[in-house]
C-alpha cells in the first residue's frame, strides 16, 4: 500500500487535507470520492505512521527500563569520578595576582573667572512673521487600522485626494491619504464559496481564483450549475444583474460539459479573458448552445463566424468551443 496526500473541498466548500493509503493513485481518488469529497489535488508521498513492536519483540517492561538507566548513570558516575577525581584533588591553588596601581588623573584646573554681562530681555515673536510651508515627505507615510480581529495592519498611505484598497482576510477595505479605512467588502450573494467565484467569473470587471475552481469533480460541477439561482428579498438591482450574469454563466458551462468539454478548460479560456471578452464568449457559448439544441446548425455557424468576428475586430482571441460543437459544426 502506499500512501497519498490529498487535498479536498467538503460540500460546503471547506478543505480537507490528509494522508490516504491505496494501491495507487486512481483508487485513493476513488476512495476519496465514496467519502463524499470533491478532489483538488491527491500526490504520492505521505509517510506511514510507525510500526508498534509486538508484545514479544523484546521490548523492555518500564520497570527494566527504570533499572538500566539506573545502572547506566552509575557507570558514567564512576568513569567520571576515575578520569577527573586525582586531577582536582592534586590541584594548586592559582597565584593571587598582582595589583597595579592606577595613575592618579590631574585635578582639571578651575576655569578663570569671567565678568558676567548684564541680563537684557528677549522680545515675544512677532506675529505678522510668514509661516514656514511644510515640506512634503518624499515617500507616502504609514497608516494603521485594527481588524475586527484585533490584529493592527500597517499600509502605505495614498497621495491627497486618492484612495487605495486593501485586501486581506477575505475582506476589502478603502483608506484614504487622512488614514480613514471604510470596509467595502462586497455583499456574498451565496452561501456556497463556489457559486460566489463564479460571480467574479460572470461580472464585467469581477474577479476570480482559477485554482480555487479547477480540479473539482466533475459531477459536483454539475450539481452546481444545474441549482438555479433564486433572488432574496433584500436584492439590489446590482445584486439582481450580478444573479442573472451567473445564471447565464451556469447554462454556458453546462453546454460546455455536455459537449465534451472540461470545466478546467472552461476556467482558463475565463481566465485568458479580460472582462469585455470574457461577455462575449460566455453569450456566444450559451447562443451557440440553443441554436444547436433547436436544429439550426446553419444560423448557429453563422452566428460563430459573427463572434469570432468581432472578437477578432477587438483583438482577443476565436471562441474555442467544446468538441461536440466543433463536429457539428464541420
Amino acid at each position: 500500500m502506499k500512501n497519498f496526500n490529498y487535498t479536498c473541498r467538503k460540500s460546503d466548500g471547506a478543505l480537507e487535507r490528509g494522508t490516504v493509503q491505496a494501491e495507487d493513485r486512481s483508487d485513493a481518488v476513488s476512495q476519496l470520492k465514496q467519502r463524499g469529497l470533491i478532489v483538488v489535488s491527491v500526490v504520492e508521498g505521505g509517510k506511514a505512521a510507525a510500526k508498534q513492536t509486538s508484545a514479544g519483540g523484546g521490548s523492555l517492561s518500564p520497570k527494566a527500563q527504570r533499572i538500566v538507566l539506573a545502572v547506566l548513570l552509575a557507570v558514567l558516575a564512576a568513569v567520571v569520578g576515575i578520569r577527573y577525581l586525582p586531577g582536582l584533588l592534586n590541584r594548586k591553588p592559582a597565584p593571587k595576582p598582582k595589583t597595579v596601581q592606577k595613575p592618579q588623573a590631574e585635578k582639571p584646573k578651575p576655569a578663570p573667572k569671567t565678568e558676567v554681562a548684564e541680563k537684557t530681555e528677549i522680545a515675544p515673536p512677532s506675529t505678522n512673521a510668514t509661516p514656514v510651508e511644510a515640506k512634503k515627505p518624499a515617500r507616502p507615510g504609514v497608516g494603521k487600522f485594527t481588524m475586527p480581529n484585533g490584529r493592527e495592519l500597517t499600509y502605505r498611505l495614498p497621495e491627497p485626494g486618492k484612495t487605495v484598497t486593501i485586501h486581506v482576510q477575505g475582506k476589502m477595505y478603502e483608506a484614504d491619504s487622512e488614514g480613514n479605512v471604510v470596509e467595502t467588502t462586497p455583499k456574498k450573494l451565496f452561501d456556497n464559496p463556489i457559486e460566489n467565484q463564479l460571480v467574479g467569473m460572470a461580472v464585467d470587471g469581477g474577479m476570480f481564483i482559477p485554482g480555487f475552481l479547477k480540479g473539482l469533480d466533475q459531477n459536483a460541477v454539475i450539481q452546481i450549475m444545474q441549482k438555479p439561482v433564486e433572488a432574496q428579498p433584500d436584492d439590489t438591482e446590482e445584486d439582481l444583474a450580478k444573479r442573472q450574469a451567473v445564471a447565464q454563466l451556469k447554462e454556458a458551462v453546462l453546454a460546455y460539459i455536455e459537449n465534451g468539454g472540461t470545466f478546467d478548460d472552461f476556467v482558463d479560456q475565463m481566465f485568458a479573458s479580460i472582462k469585455e471578452e470574457r461577455s462575449f464568449k460566455v453569450e456566444g457559448i450559451r447562443n451557440i448552445s440553443q441554436l444547436l439544441k433547436q436544429g439550426k446548425l446553419a444560423e448557429a455557424k453563422e452566428y460563430r463566424d459573427l463572434v469570432n468576428k468581432d472578437l477578432a475586430e477587438k483583438g482577443f482571441s476565436p471562441l474555442r468551443l467544446p468538441p461536440r460543437f466543433q463536429e457539428q459544426m464541420k
